[in-house]
């Protein structure tokens, strides 16, 4: 297993929400609610981590294809490249939920149907190393979360 991918996206996907949410209630009083934890796990686990991985495959393809597909080919840096510029545009919707209230069930939902089809296609993939199964556990749990939070109000 690539451990700074595990311990980048164990930090943004479970102990940066939870530590904005327990934050948020402790310094503001805010009770703990589902909607505020979704606020903060929106922020990190969905906006920061597709932010960092946007950027990635937009300024940096060849090595994104190489580590998403074992691809070489120059014919596949577009696709990669485009498919970063999505995940910015997904980023950023989640990121500035946090400020924007009103944003937060549009990232909710778009983002969980991403991360909902992302984690099926590990699912279905017939050989997967650790990288993969590790992600394949948190595309599905942001699924889950996200779609509970939607679905919630």
């Amino acid at each position: 297993m690539n451990k700074p991918y595990f311990i980048v996206t164990s930090l943004l996907a479970v102990a940066l929400p939870f530590a904005g949410f327990t934050g948020e209630h402790l310094v503001a009083h805010v009770p703990y609610t589902f909607p505020l934890f979704a606020k903060w796990f929106l922020f990190s686990a969905v906006g920061l981590r597709l932010l960092f991985a946007g950027l990635r495959q937009a300024l940096l393809p060849e090595a994104a294809a190489r580590k998403i597909s074992g691809m070489q080919t120059e014919e596949i840096l577009p696709v990669v490249q485009e498919l970063g510029f999505a995940k910015l545009c997904f980023g950023l919707l989640a990121i500035f939920s946090w400020w924007k209230p009103e944003w937060r069930m549009v990232a909710a939902f778009t983002s969980g149907i991403y991360f909902g089809l992302a984690g099926l296609r590990h699912l279905v993939k017939p050989k997967v190393n650790s990288n993969e199964r590790f992600t394949l556990w948190i595309d599905l749990l942001t699924f889950g979360l996200l779609s509970a939070f939607y679905l919630g109000r």
